[in-house]
């Protein structure tokens, strides 16, 4: 279990070494908090005798999804317990403690939280590389399997409602600006389609992108996993803090690309930087779109696979399908062999064990510039 932080908690040192424990960030202001919002956060513990009132809101605030434990004394101002308590703290834990005990108590508030689907991010390798398509199609391939969950993180060009044909009342960004991001919210704001997925739009406005900070896309996958079997992620080509909030909480990274060297290229770039970041190899790999037995490029798909590693799933090139579905405003027709393709990512997705998340294993630095 993942203590992603710490605030104001003199006892942290004393919870590292107990095992099974990962204290993997550790603040002691406020300011620290939207770096340590980041990270993925099973719990987190707050200590109520250093802390002020609007100290603990903000902790509260900064990872709205995820379990809030108070440690008291007995020197602990009544007030203070209140106010922890109208903010949404639930869990207390008296001092002095044994470490070993805390441990127990905080693995009962994590499993009380539910268990949680699998989350698959997609990205794309070069622009155009059809990762709407192929992420649109293997929520529909997957929805006979579980409740899927389809989010579109393109935030500022995404079509993933205007794939279904679909016009969102309520986007990313309204539930975003939700103080407490959790399943009700989430819910009301995402598209039910005949498909049985339920989708999620990106903002209607470019500048409402802004609403969708690192700390709350970690609080909107965390409220995803408790609401969805499966949640599909359409991101944006880019390597930022936001993106690498929606990539800590998923189980599997898809680097979409092409069977040409500049594509092949990029997604090398994009599987390194993730891979030094401490993504698990296992977690992140390619996905090669539009390959043709007459394709006008050098590579084959051995080539690439020789620079990226094994390749996830390989879709055929049968772009008129690809262009119907997408004017039509409905999936793939089954019988296409991208279809097909697509089918075979889905039972490979959903045969696979949910673990716990294996891509970061410590505070995500900035990736600023890995994709430039």
């Amino acid at each position: 279990m993942k203590i992603a932080a710490i605030a104001h908690c003199a006892d942290a040192l004393s919870l590292a070494g107990v095992p099974g424990l990962d204290v993997i960030a550790e603040t002691t202001d406020e300011s620290s908090l939207h770096r340590a919002g980041q990270s993925l956060c099973d719990v987190v513990i707050c200590d109520l005798d250093q802390a002020e009132p609007h100290e603990v809101k903000a902790v509260i605030n900064f990872f709205p999804s995820t379990p809030v434990v108070a440690l008291i004394s007995e020197h602990t101002p009544a007030f203070r317990v209140v106010d922890a308590q109208s903010f949404g703290c639930k869990e207390f834990i008296r001092k002095p403690f044994d470490a070993k005990n805390v441990a127990i108590a905080l693995q009962s508030v994590v499993v009380q939280g539910g268990s949680r689907g699998k989350s698959i991010c997609l990205i794309g390798a070069s622009g155009g590389a059809g990762v709407t398509t192929i992420a649109c199609n293997l929520a529909v391939a997957l929805a006979p399997k579980g409740r899927v969950g389809l989010i579109d993180a393109d935030l500022s060009f995404g079509n993933v409602a205007q794939y279904f044909d679909r016009t969102p009342q309520y986007t990313i960004a309204n539930v975003c600006s939700c103080d407490h991001i959790d399943q009700v919210s989430l819910k009301a704001a995402m598209i039910e389609t005949e498909h049985g997925v339920s989708i999620l739009a990106r903002p209607n406005e470019i500048s409402e992108r802004s609403k969708v900070t690192p700390g709350k896309a970690a609080g909107l996958m965390h409220a995803a996993s408790r609401t969805f079997n499966f949640i599909v992620v359409d991101l944006f080509r880019q390597l930022d803090e936001r993106v690498g909030s929606f990539m800590l909480r998923s189980d599997l990274v898809l680097i979409v690309t092409e069977m040409n060297v500049s594509s092949a290229n990029n997604a090398r770039r994009i599987r390194d930087a993730l891979v030094k970041e401490g993504f698990d190899t296992r977690c992140v790999a390619p996905v090669l779109n539009r390959v043709s037995k007459r394709s006008a490029h050098a590579l084959t798909p051995p080539d690439v696979e020789k620079v990226l590693g094994p390749i996830f799933a390989t879709i055929p090139n049968d772009f008129p399908a690809a262009l119907s579905a997408s004017d039509r405003g409905q999936p793939i027709e089954p019988h296409s062999p991208i279809a097909k393709a697509i089918q075979r990512m889905a039972e490979s997705i959903a045969g696979s064990k949910t673990d716990e998340p294996r891509t970061g294993a410590r505070l995500m630095r900035l990736l600023k510039g890995a994709a430039s």
